[in-house]
């Protein structure tokens, strides 16, 4: 486990409780949007990876 993990988890608990982005960046003190966006990628991309990583396992 590594310190970003733990960056990440509390970026995606924050969005998932339904925390906008720009408040998780500022949450987070990320200066750049882009920066919030690699720990915390819009919610349909988060689903889009997990269902190709199912695809891919029963495939």
């Amino acid at each position: 486990m590594r310190p970003h993990d733990l960056r990440r988890t509390a970026g995606y608990l924050m969005q998932t409780g339904g925390m906008n982005i720009v408040d998780i960046q500022h949450q987070l003190r990320h200066k750049n949007l882009g920066t919030t966006l690699r720990y915390v990628p819009p919610l349909a991309d988060i689903a889009k990876i997990l269902e190709d990583a199912n695809n891919h396992e029963m495939g």
